[in-house]
Parts: C-alpha cells; structure tokens; sequence
C-alpha cells in the first residue's frame, strides 16, 4: 500500500495544506507539499489516492504555469464543493 503519513497528518491534511498555501502565493511550499503528497499516494492502493494525486498534479501543474490559474481553479472546485453539498444558500452575495 503506498500511503505514507506525514507524521500526525493524513493526506488530506497535507492536501488542504499544500492548497493554504497555493492561495496565500506560497508557491514554492504548495509545490513541495503537492509533490510529496504526489510521493506518497504512487502508486495509488485505492480510487480515492489516485483521485487525490490527479488533484495534485493538476494543481501542480497550474501552480508551474501562473499561480493566478491555480487559484482559479481552487475556487472553482470550491464552488462545484458548494453545489455538490446544496449549500449555495450559504454563500455570501
């Protein structure tokens, strides 16, 4: 199985962290977080590793080309997260 934790922290932490820090313009942090979240989950065990590392190579490769596409994208999952859960009610306007 290729999950490696990162100490006390899952692979969802380290992926919420490396997205933090691709929003707050840490750019070279957010890569390095991605890249061993990426490490750590290959070769995927189970749908949801090789779902997390397509996020993170996605966003990875976003964050290499311009950190203003990454944090797009980052909002636009955010957003399609909203609708998913019905929660649009919640959003500010």
């Amino acid at each position: 199985m290729a999950v490696t934790f990162f100490g006390n922290h899952t692979p969802y932490l380290v992926e919420v962290n490396a997205y933090l820090l691709a929003r707050s313009g840490q750019v070279e942090q957010s890569l390095g977080s991605l890249r061993a979240l990426i490490r750590s989950l290959t070769p995927p065990a189970f749908a949801w590793q090789a779902d997390t590392v397509a996020r993170a190579k996605k966003l990875e490769d976003l964050l290499c080309e311009s950190s203003d596409l990454a944090v797009a994208q980052l909002e636009q999952w955010e957003l399609e997260t909203i609708r998913a859960l019905m929660l649009e009610q919640f959003l500010s306007v």
